[in-house]
């Protein structure tokens, strides 16, 4: 599953690859005791006999003899209010994943939320109990559930999750080095995006035409940026043709931030609220953006320099 998805772990159906993993996986150990992670800002226990897997910045714990798993991961929320709402937002457009709400929201500690739930996960039945955990620390909050087979409570299933629960400690994050190298990358650069797709008619006299569309990114000092897209969209025939032009323009604040325990990723927050979040990758020397090649320029690169000065 992928890890910028799992931020909130009631929003099951995003549970149910990392799931159906853990629960046929094999008891190989990645890790048996205490699992700290500085740059996230926590840390907690793996109870006794249990056998922790990490896939994708999220934990699941896994026992023989127990039918079930317990599954950690982070999210962003930083109020309990905003916490409670994602985690009661069930979706209901899915009959091979559907869960409902068991019993009230309840309160375990003063900056968690604990809820149960029930249904079928891939037409299978299924008892959820998660808790919800805010950091005071400044860093990401922890979902931890209790995923278990059936249609009743798993006593030991519970208690596991409840020992995690327990044990979690929240700490300042520390920044792993890669953020500091990616923002040194950046600053002052301009990063473009370049697609062009085109299709011949497939017929006399029919129409073909294409698209092509080009996206920059000017990453100033003192972390303000500036966005630019642009379209063109062509279409022809032998008797006729026609084009269009679109573009937009926007601005706001960027930061490189830490993505996982070692990874980082670009955070632009426009003037306008809204927020784009990107992985971030080098390939040989070549700089991906989620997955996708932008190609990066400086203040020494003529009319594909970044305009900082404006």
């Amino acid at each position: 599953m992928a890890k910028r998805e799992l931020r909130l772990m009631i929003r099951f159906r995003l549970l149910v690859p990392l799931a159906l993993f853990l629960l046929n996986a094999s008891a190989s150990a990645q890790f048996v005791k205490r699992v700290d992670v500085p740059s996230l800002g926590f840390s907690f226990d793996i109870p006794a006999g249990w056998t922790g897997m990490e896939q994708q910045g999220a934990w699941g714990l896994v026992k023989e003899d127990v039918a079930g798993t317990v599954i950690i991961s982070t999210h962003e929320h930083k109020t309990l209010e905003g916490l409670e709402k994602d985690m009661t937002a069930l979706p209901t457009d899915d009959p091979a994943n559907s869960i409902q709400q068991v019993g009230p929201v309840r309160h375990p500690y003063p900056n968690a939320i604990e809820l149960d739930f029930k249904g079928t996960m891939e037409w299978q039945p299924v008892w959820i109990g998660t808790v919800g955990m805010i950091s005071n620390a400044g860093g990401p909050g922890l979902s931890i559930v209790a995923l278990g087979q059936g249609t009743e409570p798993n006593l030991p299933l519970l208690e596991a999750a409840m020992s995690v629960i327990e044990s979690v400690r929240f700490t300042q994050p520390v920044a792993p080095p890669v953020v500091e190298q990616w923002r040194a990358h950046l600053t002052g650069t301009r990063l473009t995006y370049i697609s062009s797709y085109s299709s011949p008619s497939t017929m006399a006299g029919g129409l073909g035409g294409g698209m092509s569309t080009q996206i920059t990114l000017d990453l100033c000092p003192g972390g303000r940026f500036t966005r630019k897209a642009g379209s063109d969209l062509t279409l022809g025939s032998a008797d006729a043709s026609a084009a269009s032009v679109s573009g937009s323009q926007g601005t706001g604040s960027w930061d490189v931030l830490t993505d996982g325990p070692e990874g980082a990723r670009l955070e632009l927050r426009a003037n306008d609220g809204s927020i784009s979040s990107y992985t971030l990758e080098d390939r040989n020397g070549g700089t991906f953006l989620q997955g996708e090649r932008w190609f990066r320029t400086t203040g020494g690169d003529g009319e594909n320099a970044p305009r900082c000065d404006q």
